[in-house]
């Protein structure tokens, strides 16, 4: 076991080198310039979702200005957080796998910088909502599950779709049930779909804002 631990974070350590190697030699994308620029109204007093206009929560934006705010420049700590992102990918993708008989080098290398490649090696809200996401089956304790699902839905809202999928991987193959864990997952989802619902910042910048740019001008 601890082997086969050792030789997983070695994969995912070299997978996620060449994610941060990749990511450096982008410059910033579009949305991060934007995102950038939305985390830095707010940094200095402008309200979310009043002046400074998006459509992602919160949780996004608050990545980008730490990012920003770390030393070093924007594509350096972009670079390294999307290496580590990567790397999580890939650790938790070969764990996932090796358990099935998969072969998880293969699969791990692939599946992470598939992900990572898809972004352009840029941050996008895809990648810590994967990285979170996958992090869930194997898993027991509720509050992790819970809080780990919660989050990944704040940075991509998209994952809800994905969760039932989640749920019954981990119920069914990957760890003995857990009620306990269910509806507290229920019971978080719920809270934040609410919450982005009753208050009126967060359901323009989230609901309507999106609704308007995405499903309006199709």
């Amino acid at each position: 076991m601890i082997r086969r631990v050792s030789n997983d974070l070695k994969l995912s350590l070299g997978v996620g080198a060449v994610a941060l190697t990749a990511s450096l030699l982008s410059r910033e994308s579009y949305d991060e310039w934007f995102w950038l620029g939305i985390a830095r109204m707010v940094a200095s007093g402008r309200p979310l979702y009043v002046d400074a206009v998006d459509n992602k929560s919160p949780v996004v934006h608050a990545l980008v200005w730490a990012i920003d705010s770390l030393p070093g420049s924007f594509v350096l700590v972009r670079s390294i957080v999307v290496g580590a992102l990567a790397t999580v990918i890939a650790f938790q993708l070969a764990r996932l796998t090796s358990l099935q008989g998969a072969p998880r080098y293969l699969v791990a290398t692939v599946g992470s910088l598939t992900a990572a490649a898809l972004s352009q090696f840029h941050l996008t809200v895809e990648l810590p909502a994967l990285a979170l996401l996958l992090a869930v089956p194997r898993q027991r304790r509720p509050l992790f599950v819970s809080v780990a699902i919660t989050v990944a839905m704040a940075f991509d809202p998209r994952i809800l779709v994905l969760i039932p999928v989640a749920l019954l991987w981990r119920h069914q193959i990957l760890a003995p049930p857990n009620r306990w864990a269910e509806w507290l997952t229920a019971a978080s989802i719920a809270a934040g779909v609410g919450l982005v619902l009753v208050v009126p910042r967060l359901r323009f910048g989230l609901v309507e804002t999106n609704l308007a740019t995405r499903v309006l001008s199709m």
